[in-house]
């Protein structure tokens, strides 16, 4: 079944979007929850289970979230330095990793334990410098409680925050991104931030990073619906980054309306 499951992915990819991902997301209703190995256009390896949504897209697709992809494409560097807060099982850490090329660097934090196994498996797959953090990252060094998603197939719900949602919860590491970029001495030229309205904390843990790293750009995604877009405009505003919204074709735009549900913002440095 395997087999098939991945010719299906090829077949999936050779056809026009549409139709790609609706012959794909009818596909991985029915697979197993097993992890497979999904190929991504740029080269690179993503361990995933098609029965959960968010890996499904880049499982048959080769790709996820096209606009924030198309956004990496244009302002990736040959060996730039990159961290993705909230790595899933690491499609973005993958994805700087290949645009990048061999010398680029990516440090990667998840802590969901399922997840963060099948990111060290992602890491093993690809011949990147992609380190792997079992962790959360916040505005102080410790331990918290993940809540976990309440969908069973969406693993990127889970959170941090504990109004959000009544599931169950484990406990995990929490670092400051601070005290990680010293001790690897890295200056990384873009910070990724998915944390399911916990940006806020995550932020407050960067104080080294925004006034002497200084990244190029952040990518983090908002939500009205988890946290008000405008505190964390407003915190990275003081430190001299400009909000832009982020057009189909990677370019950016002056904000005007964050999207009601999600949308991925970029902080550019002016």
């Amino acid at each position: 079944m395997a087999d098939l499951i991945d010719v299906a992915a090829r077949v999936t990819q050779a056809l026009p979007e549409r139709l790609g991902t609706r012959l794909g997301w009818h596909i991985g209703q029915h697979a197993s929850r097993k992890t497979r190995i999904a190929r991504l256009r740029t080269g690179g390896r993503v361990a995933a289970d098609v029965g959960d949504h968010l890996h499904r897209h880049m499982f048959f697709r080769g790709e996820y979230e096209p606009t924030a992809t198309q956004f990496l494409r244009r302002v990736a560097t040959p060996g730039w330095s990159v961290v993705d807060v909230g790595a899933n099982v690491g499609y973005f850490s993958v994805l700087a990793a290949d645009l990048g090329g061999p010398s680029s660097r990516v440090l990667a934090f998840e802590p969901h334990p399922r997840l963060a196994g099948m990111l060290e498996l992602t890491a093993r797959h690809n011949p990147g410098d992609i380190c792997v953090q079992v962790a959360a990252c916040g505005s102080e060094s410790g331990t918290a409680r993940l809540y976990v998603s309440p969908e069973d197939r969406n693993s990127g719900l889970g959170s941090l925050r504990s109004d959000l949602h009544d599931t169950k919860s484990v406990e995990v590491s929490v670092l400051r991104l601070d005290d990680c970029c010293q001790e690897r001495n890295l200056r990384p030229d873009l910070v990724k931030i998915d944390a399911e309205g916990y940006e806020l904390e995550v932020l407050r843990g960067c104080g080294d990073l925004l006034e002497r790293r200084v990244p190029r750009n952040f990518l983090i995604e908002l939500s009205p619906q988890r946290e008000d877009p405008a505190r964390v405009i407003a915190l990275l505003a003081g430190h001299g980054y400009a909000a832009s919204q982020i057009r189909s074709d990677g370019s950016l735009q002056p904000v005007e309306k964050i999207a009601d549900a999600y949308e991925d913002v970029c902080f550019r440095r002016v």
